[in-house]
């Protein structure tokens, strides 16, 4: 039956029989094998029209529309998915599209492959954010997509995240030799009764 076009259905019906002869487990091991083969259809084998019948049948659509639906009712592209560290990939601006490109008005690139203005790609965030986007320019609707937020240009993050990555303990606790702890305790004189030392203290950095 390989050689034959089979629709949704007798696919379906197909797949159960194959399951059917290997739980029985009597098939010879190269006819065992061979039945497999056919029943596992790897998924970067797939067409696009293959997946998106799979897709809709485990939506719950009635298997009698799933081939119609995919046939004519939707344009699925299969892709692979890159490797983890295509994202952090050196790059040039234009490199990534813009989530609704200039002159789109049906369509729009989402996800981390995507380009949004100071944002960090790697986060669930991120992917949310510009599908938010893309929604909100095509459909016109008046709503401000969530700020990114901004630690890079805020010192109190880049104080938070010095303490952290000492395990909360403070600069002051540090192993220094004689001179620098000197260097320190003077500068800590200076700045005592200072916003700074103000800050510094909030922060437990001190």
């Amino acid at each position: 039956m390989a050689g034959k076009k089979l629709d949704f259905e007798q696919s379906m019906a197909r797949l159960e029989e194959i399951v059917g002869l290997l739980e029985r487990g009597d098939a010879p091991l190269d006819e065992a094998m061979a039945l497999f083969e056919e029943g596992a259809k790897p998924m970067r084998e797939c067409t696009g029209e293959e997946i998106c019948e799979e897709w809709l049948y485990h939506m719950g659509v009635p298997t009698d529309k799933i081939e119609a639906l995919a046939k004519h009712h939707a344009n699925t592209v299969p892709v692979m998915m890159p490797y983890i560290t295509a994202f952090f990939m050196p790059r040039a601006a234009g490199d990534r599209p813009d989530v609704v490109p200039d002159g789109a008005v049906n369509f729009a690139f989402l996800g981390q492959f995507a380009e949004t203005p100071r944002d960090t790609i790697f986060t669930t965030e991120y992917s949310m954010r510009t599908g938010m986007e893309a929604v909100y320019t095509l459909l016109g609707v008046d709503r401000g997509v969530p700020e990114v937020w901004g630690s890079v240009y805020d010192v109190r993050n880049l104080l938070n995240a010095t303490v952290k990555l000492r395990d909360g303990a403070p600069v002051t606790d540090m192993k220094l030799n004689f001179i620098e702890k000197a260097v320190v305790k003077k500068v800590l004189k200076k700045l005592d009764g200072t916003d700074i030392a103000t800050l510094l203290r909030e922060y437990r950095v001190i």
